[in-house]
């Protein structure tokens, strides 16, 4: 697969054979970081609760990509996982991503 991501919201054109297929909160700019691969996908630097609940409404919000639908879900999400004390702390910015 061939993606193309630009900070949502910004006036970067995309290629025209291109199609949004969702948003993440992400380090877009230094590390690539994935809150959402962190605590509902592979959790592998923090892991999240022994009973896999606490994200539950979040996963539930995911699409088929793996990816929130809209700009707000990304943003509530990243300011629920932040809200812990285990998660990473960071410059998150809503990435949108798009698919040839």
């Amino acid at each position: 697969e061939i993606i193309w991501c630009r900070i949502a919201g910004s006036d970067n054109v995309h290629p025209s054979n291109f199609k949004s297929i969702g948003f993440e909160p992400s380090w877009f700019i230094s590390d690539h970081f994935s809150a959402s691969c962190d605590c509902m996908m592979i959790a592998r630097w923090h892991g999240t609760d022994i009973e896999g609940v606490l994200f539950q409404k979040y996963f539930q919000l995911l699409n088929e990509h793996g990816l929130f639908n809209n700009i707000n879900d990304a943003n509530e999400f990243i300011k629920y996982y932040l809200s812990f004390d285990w998660t990473e702390p960071g410059e998150y910015e809503i990435i949108e991503v798009f698919i040839q």
